[in-house]
Parts: structure tokens; sequence; C-alpha cells
């Protein structure tokens, strides 16, 4: 809870200012200690402009570096328009257009990153089952004017399925190796379903708890695995591999997850724990 005292401090806790944030993804401490370990950092970003390219990374793999706010802003303006009049071939112009491609290419890196040689981190921020839903369960791409009529929940589940099917192809063939040549693979998701767009969040219900914090946070780690307690959470995941592999005096952090009310104040953290601990497991 330090890191987060300190980081309120210094902007305090009535600010939309995500600055300070993206800094300390562009240096941070997991990408220098391995780097200082030796291992190669790799990089594979997506129109999510926090982590679209770092300069910590060795080498930054990315389909399209344009941001989502710059792919919508273009998307509204007369510039597609005038193209097509003037017959100008664009392709891959419109933000689902990026979001397609550049989720494929991140799947290709992945695969083709599992068989690069010598000690390696990489990095992959893959947006699925984020919205725009431009894939069906089996991988073939749904018109957006199909998508429209589609309900959320239908598409949702269909870019999950889709997510599943290439995140099992990408960990068999991390694992397909020798046993003693097997790698940490965390498969780790950073929040759940939006819920509300963060507007006029019902913040202190169990079902919006349950939702927004029921992570998905499934990880390989040769010879410790068994150790790990039930109540571990995404935290505490490096703290361990760092402490359990690499000797690191690093003790875990309390097991407790935040939230904050609303995109004006997003340093005015809240303390979800309770609320979640009072839910009963599924």
């Amino acid at each position: 809870m330090q890191y987060l005292d300190n980081l309120t401090e210094m902007i305090g806790r009535a600010s939309d200012d995500r600055t300070p944030a993206h800094e300390m993804l562009a240096q941070h401490e997991v990408g220098r200690f391995l780097k200082q370990q030796g291992y190669r950092y790799y990089h594979i970003g997506a129109w999510f402009e926090a982590t679209a390219s770092l300069p910590i990374a060795d080498e930054n793999l990315s389909f399209d570096t344009t941001s989502e706010f710059e792919s919508v802003l273009r998307d509204t303006t007369i510039m597609p328009a005038i193209e097509r009049v003037l017959d100008v071939e664009t392709p891959e112009t419109t933000f689902r257009d990026r979001h397609r491609e550049g989720t494929l290419f991140a799947f290709r890196q992945l695969h083709r990153l599992a068989t690069a040689p010598g000690p390696k981190f990489v990095f992959a921020h893959v947006l699925l089952p984020h919205d725009p839903y431009v894939f069906r369960a089996d991988g073939t791409v749904i018109p957006e004017d199909e998508a429209k009529r589609e309900e959320e929940k239908d598409l949702y589940r269909a870019h999950l399925a889709f997510t599943n099917t290439n995140i099992k192809s990408i960990v068999d063939d991390l694992l397909s190796g020798p046993d003693d040549e097997d790698p940490i693979v965390i498969v780790q998701a950073d929040e759940g379903p939006l819920f509300c767009r963060s507007i006029d969040c019902p913040e202190e219900s169990e079902e919006y708890a349950a939702i927004r914090f029921g992570v998905l946070n499934a990880m390989y780690l040769p010879g410790i695995d068994e150790r790990l307690p039930d109540t571990f959470t995404t935290v505490n995941t490096f703290r361990t591999i760092f402490r359990e592999y690499f000797g690191a005096d690093l003790e875990n952090l309390p097991d407790h997850s935040y939230s904050w009310p609303d995109n004006d104040h997003i340093y005015d953290f809240h303390d979800m724990t309770d609320l979640l601990e009072q839910r009963d497991p599924p």
C-alpha cells in the first residue's frame, strides 16, 4: 500500500492525470530486474497507449503503435470519406481493423518467440476479450454491421472462446520442449468486464466486485506451484517469482484489491478487499 500512498500524495486524489502511472510503466521494476539478470526483454504492445511501446524494452514489437484516441479521432473525421472518393487504398484504417490485425500479430509473435534462443522476458498485452468485437469463436471476422445486431453477451462469449483457443495453443508451444527447459508462464488478466464504463459504478455492490475483480491468474511455475496459497493475488506474482527463482529479498504485499470512484479521481484508492471476501465462492 505504501507505493499507492506515495502516488496519491504526489498527485492528489482529485486527478485524472495518468502521466505519473504511465511513467512508472515505461520504466517498470520487473523489466529492470530481469534485464539485470541477463534477460532480453521483448515487449508486444497493442493500441492501448500506456503499453503500446515501452522504452525499457530491448525490442518493441507492435503491429500498429497508433493509440486508441488517435484511431477513434481519425475515424470520426472526414478523411476516410475523402480517401474513398479519391479511391485511395488505405487498408487497415479503422480502429476495428487495427484491433483485429494487432491481436493476430501478437499471437504470431508469441508463437515465434517460443523458440527464440537465450534467456528472455516476453510481455504481451493482448486486448481480448475487449471490444470492439471482431472475431467469431472460430476466429473468422464478424463484420461491424453484423456485430451491431448481436447481443453483447454473445459477442463477448465468442471473443472469449477465440482467446482461450489461442492462449492454449501458445502455452502448448511453450511447454513442448524438454521438461527441464520449461519456462515460467503467466496468463493474467488486468481487470474484469467494465460493467458500467466507470460512470456511476455501483462500487459497493457484491455483483460489481465479483465482475470487476474476478480476474484470471493462471501461472505455470515449475517447482513451486504447489506452494502457493489459495489466497494468492496478482500483486505478488513477480515478488514470488523473483524471491523463489532469483533469491531476491522481497516480502509479499498484502493481498488487497483497490478501485477508484470515477475517472476524475483515479488516485482516490478504495480498498475493496472486505467486500470481495464477503461474497460466497461460486
